[in-house]
């Protein structure tokens, strides 16, 4: 055929209506239907969770005191040391007393006259009242003995109270223990001149009460409506292979702005005193459990920032879902929204994958788990 027979056939191939072009015999066999994904049924439950709440921390002493003089005065004594472990009342340091001897001795003169005045005037007093009442004296000069006796009695009264000043400051040369505990610091040794004068420098020594530490522990605020005084907790302590059970004593009002934390204070016996204040700890808070829908994780697809699940459609093809989950553990996932208590979901039973539209057929009904 030459070129220009070929083209012509070609334009009138073309342009044939496409009524007249050969069409499909009727046996042609149809596309093949996608095969049914053998699936499992599994319902999403209501069930009662708990879970903890980790921290970190460090441990104090129950009570920290640095102990200085409540009177001035030369350091004649230091009578503990670093580490030693004293009792309420034991005396810790002692001043030099000979100044506050000899004012007791100069306020009890001072108390001794004051009384010998008041006796005077008292005598003076009720001789005048006879005299006054045989009329020898006017009443003016009953006034005025009244008077001397009332201020010979504020004199000694005056004198008594300086001299039970006098006594407290001689005792309070020596200082002792406020309560049980550990010395932990010492400031100052024999000779130094110290002063009755709190946060200026005045401190001998540091004690801290120990026998019960407590562990400052701080949690992400998140877990604040979960916690409450009373709440369990583990407590684990670094530098030591042991764990202290216990409970939170305080929740702090005061949310760290900078770490969004919360610090809690919780309580640890310490009869040991084997642990000390500075270690650092972690903590495992158990608060109450709460009711949440949960679902088989296998059950729950992931893309990107979306999850869904697989419903069975009423033609009995599979359906696609959003929801809104989120983690339990290994296993479960709690969902946030989506989905009822109740609801049936599918997850496959093979290696076949579901996917939107596809025939589906159960093969097993069960609970989640």
């Amino acid at each position: 055929m030459s070129t220009r027979r070929f083209l012509i056939a070609l334009v009138v191939l073309l342009g044939t209506p496409a009524c007249d072009r050969p069409t499909v015999s009727a046996d042609t066999p149809p596309r093949a239907a996608a095969a049914p994904v053998a699936v499992r049924v599994i319902e999403v439950v209501s069930e009662s969770v708990t879970e903890p709440i980790f921290g970190t921390g460090l441990v104090i002493a129950d009570k920290t005191t640095d102990l200085g003089p409540t009177v001035d005065g030369t350091l004649e004594a230091v009578l503990v040391d670093v580490g030693d472990r004293v009792r309420r009342g034991q005396p810790l340091f002692r001043l030099r007393a000979v100044e506050y001897e000899l004012r007791v001795d100069r306020e009890r003169a001072a108390v001794a006259l004051a009384e010998a005045e008041l006796a005077k005037t008292a005598l003076d007093l009720e001789r005048t009242e006879e005299l006054r009442r045989e009329h020898v004296v006017s009443d003016d000069r009953l006034d005025a003995a009244s008077t001397a006796e009332r201020i010979a009695r504020a004199r000694l009264e005056r004198a008594q109270a300086e001299l039970a000043q006098a006594e407290q400051d001689l005792r309070d040369t020596t200082s002792r223990a406020p309560y049980d505990g550990v010395i932990t610091r010492r400031f100052a040794d024999e000779g130094a001149y110290v002063r009755a004068m709190p946060g200026a420098g005045g401190g001998v020594v540091e004690i801290q009460k120990v026998d019960v530490v407590i562990a400052v522990v701080h949690v992400p605020e998140v877990a604040l409506p979960r916690l409450a005084a009373g709440t369990p907790a583990i407590v684990r302590i670094d530098g030591l292979d042991r764990e202290v059970a216990s409970s939170v004593a305080i929740i702090n009002d005061r949310v760290e702005q900078s770490s969004h934390a919360v610090e809690l204070r919780i309580p640890l016996p310490n009869p040991d005193l084997e642990i000390k204040p500075g270690l650092f700890v972690k903590i495992e808070l158990a608060p109450p459990g709460r009711r949440v829908l949960v679902l088989d994780r296998r059950a729950v697809s992931l893309g990107g920032d979306s999850a869904w699940v697989w419903m069975l459609a009423g033609d009995g093809t599979a359906q696609r879902r959003a929801v809104t989950v989120r983690e339990l553990d290994a296993s479960r996932v709690e969902i946030r929204s989506g989905l009822a208590e109740g609801d049936r979901v599918l997850l496959p039973a093979g290696a076949a994958a579901i996917e939107e539209g596809v025939p589906v057929v159960p093969e097993v009904s069960d609970a989640s788990r």
